[in-house]
């Protein structure tokens, strides 16, 4: 991605997120608001996809870990601010470890709301263009179907072809249409989740070498 498209898929995520900003309502102390999740490994290295060679602050995470933090956000209140709290054992962590390792979740969660927001704009263009096609195909299917029965009215050949073509035309709004309506809401709810794993607070806690 060039540094400019970047920029802009960047400034695009700010704004959204700062659209969404979720503060806790008023009367309710912070620390309510709060909600953990938390990752135990016994090494630093199942944190990470093992085929990526990129330094550790900008690995990608391993698939198991995604999923595992998914899962978990999912019994999350979607208004809640997330705290990410990963148990590492001490001789795992040294060096800048205790920096890289929250870096490097921030960045692969920023990472990956930008993909769902880039994504998602691609895919509600593409279902908007097609049930504007759709729209003209059935036009033009009920308008044969219509001269069909003009010119045959009694004609039991052209009527199964006339019916047969309205339902053609129907048939090819359905999936643009029910993305528009109903699909969408599902995109823009992972969206919302990378979102806020992007804003989530990552926290170590040390454990003893077997824990």
């Amino acid at each position: 991605m060039k540094p400019e498209e970047l920029a802009r898929n960047m400034a695009m995520l700010e704004a959204q997120e700062r659209k969404a900003r979720i503060t806790a309502p008023d009367g309710m102390p912070e620390e309510r608001f709060r909600e953990t999740v938390i990752v135990r490994v016994k090494s630093v290295d199942d944190l990470y996809n093992p085929y990526d060679p990129t330094p550790e602050e900008d690995r990608e995470l391993n698939a198991d870990v995604e999923a595992y933090i998914l899962k978990q956000m999912k019994r999350l209140p979607k208004k809640s601010h997330v705290i990410i709290q990963l148990f590492i054992p001490a001789p795992q962590l040294i060096g800048e470890r205790r920096k890289t390792i929250p870096a490097s979740f921030t960045n692969y969660f920023r990472a990956r709301a930008i993909d769902h927001l880039i994504r998602n704009r691609r895919r509600f263009f593409r279902w908007t263009l097609n049930l504007i096609l759709g729209v003209l195909f059935l036009t033009g299917c009920l308008l044969i179907a219509h001269l069909l029965k003009l010119s045959s009215p009694d004609h039991p050949f052209y009527n199964v072809l006339s019916e047969g073509l309205s339902i053609i035309g129907w048939v090819a709004l359905w999936e643009p249409a029910a993305y528009l309506i109903f699909g969408w809401k599902e995109d823009r709810r992972e969206q919302h989740t990378y979102m806020r794993l992007h804003n989530a607070d990552i926290t170590i806690t040390e454990t003893g070498l077997y824990s």
